[in-house]
């Protein structure tokens, strides 16, 4: 009975599918079946002994002779899977099942062997095909974002030039009104109510203008004025400002790094950042949760970058990771997206992750979004760092929105910007011309033998201000330029940041600061 088992048994190891393995305490093999020698590619008597061994990589093969042998750690038993150079230089993957028999008659090892190369070869496919989808996504939707962000910031110009012109005549009826009612020419109770419509009217292109700025934002064509600063420091301001709206429901943990190097940024900027993601996390737990904010130093070193586009450097890392309700896949695809939003209606405008998108890949960084539903959302921000030490800056010298008598040439291509301009320069005393080109400008100024100032638009049809200002200074090399915009749009480079010596005024604006940005343009120039 004992033989007829044991020729069952020979029988059943001779055509296994599986290679496999007997051998003694000391690990010396002394049966290997005809499977485990179409595996490994050799003859059966080169396979006895130790050197069956071949079949896993050099540094286990102590780790199962100590198994073997009985002095190996859970419970007996070795298990190997990997890649191995078989005798015959072929690379295949095996998993390799090593069980000590602890029997004192037999004491000994079975060890079972299972070429795998053909299911892990299709599992890399598949993987190489899952992380190719995901690369095609990303590069998708950085192109819809792309797309996104210039029609934003062509809608953004349009609306400043109206806000502009609208907001300029505006203060000009009002300064009107004021007038007539401190005069008596108007009554007194007319005057108000007439005011108090000026008002509205003066409200709701404020804002619009802020609806404007964001757009700018998230299109990456506003204009920053970037400085080495501490963005620890700034994330712990930012937490003790934002601890009330928060709430005590939220708690808030930070893991700042002591050696994080400055960041280039506004502060204005980071704690925009910072408010828009903070508040998003709270709105995402509304019964309670942890908000943890991190902060690391990372190396990016050629093809290494965690984000497609993001060169090599040193960045500071940024991470806020909520325990929140998640988003789904489809929420996520559009999570960046301008006015997308899964708030009620009037609780949002949903620019609060685009604008800090925006902001983001203007200062040269990049920005990732992680999430699954009922498991949180982690934001991770990678941001440029400087060798360049953080400042305090000094105060900024007031401007009074004085007048002058200065000439100056005003050069838009709206109609109301120019009228609005000109009336707000006359009316401070100034002597203005006005023109809706840069060929008109470059005719009616060759009328003029002093031009002390150059106020042009930078997007125009034709040639740009800033073309037309170089081929003003050739003939007028002591004129002043001042350029104004609501879309800098080929002016500003990456990071938001104007050419060396050029002052920016920014649309819409209201009379103080146009009266403030000519004189201080005017004065800082003149000769001492």
């Amino acid at each position: 009975m004992l033989a007829e088992t044991a020729a069952r048994f020979q029988l059943m190891a001779d055509h296994s599918p599986v290679g496999t393995v007997f051998g003694d305490r000391h690990g010396h093999a002394n049966y290997v079946n005809g499977r485990f020698v179409a595996i490994m590619g050799m003859p059966t008597d080169e396979l006895l002994g130790l050197r069956w061994l071949r079949c896993v990589a050099p540094d286990r093969r102590e780790a199962i002779l100590a198994v073997v042998g009985g002095r190996g750690q859970a419970g007996g038993q070795h298990q190997f899977r990997g890649q191995v150079t078989l005798p015959d230089n072929r690379q295949r993957w095996l998993h390799v099942n090593v069980q000590s028999i602890p029997d004192s008659a037999a004491h000994g090892f079975i060890a079972t062997v299972d070429d795998i190369t053909a299911a892990v070869e299709t599992e890399q496919q598949q993987q190489e095909c899952e992380r190719k989808r995901y690369v095609d996504a990303r590069i998708q939707a950085a192109q819809r974002l792309e797309g996104l962000s210039r029609l934003a910031g062509g809608v953004a110009h349009d609306f400043n030039n109206i806000l502009g012109a609208m907001l300029g005549f505006e203060g000009l009826i009002t300064d009107t009104v004021t007038e007539l009612t401190q005069t008596g020419t108007l009554p007194a109770d007319t005057g108000r109510m007439l005011l108090n419509d000026l008002g509205q009217i003066r409200k709701g292109g404020r804002r619009a203008t802020d609806l404007t700025q964001q757009l700018l934002t998230f299109g990456s064509r506003k204009q920053l004025s970037v400085t080495p600063m501490d963005l620890n420091e700034a994330i712990r301001e930012s937490n003790d400002l934002l601890a009330p709206s928060i709430g005590r429901q939220v708690g808030v943990i930070t893991h700042l790094a002591p050696d994080l190097r400055p960041i280039l940024a506004e502060p204005v900027n980071v704690g925009q950042i910072l408010l828009n993601l903070t508040m998003n996390a709270r709105d995402a737990m509304p019964a309670g949760g942890t908000l943890t904010i991190t902060t690391s130093t990372m190396d990016v070193r050629g093809d290494d970058s965690p984000d497609a586009g993001l060169p090599p450097g040193r960045y500071a890392r940024l991470t806020l990771r909520d325990t929140g309700s998640g988003m789904t896949p489809e929420i996520l695809d559009r999570a960046l997206e301008p006015f997308f939003t899964t708030k009620p209606k009037g609780t949002g405008a949903g620019l609060g992750l685009a604008t800090t998108y925006g902001l983001v890949n203007q200062l040269g960084g990049s920005l990732r979004i992680e999430s699954d539903p009922e498991h949180g959302t982690t934001v991770t921000i990678h941001l440029p760092t400087t060798e360049h030490a953080v400042e305090t800056p000094p105060p900024a010298p007031g401007t009074p929105a004085s007048g002058g008598h200065e000439t100056i040439l005003v050069v838009d291509d709206e109609p109301g910007i120019r009228e609005t301009v000109a009336r707000n320069l006359t009316h401070a005393g100034y002597t203005v011309i006005t023109a809706a080109d840069a060929d008109e400008a470059l005719t009616v100024a060759a009328d003029h033998d002093t031009i002390d100032l150059l106020l042009t638009d930078v997007v125009m049809p034709g040639t740009t201000g800033p073309d037309l200002a170089r081929r003003f200074a050739t003939d007028r090399p002591a004129s002043r330029v001042l350029l104004m915009s609501g879309y800098a749009e080929g002016l500003i480079d990456h990071h938001g940041m104007l050419p060396p010596g050029t002052t920016l005024l920014a649309k819409p604006f209201t009379a103080t600061q146009l009266l403030t940005a000519v004189r201080t343009a005017v004065q800082s120039h003149q000769p001492t």
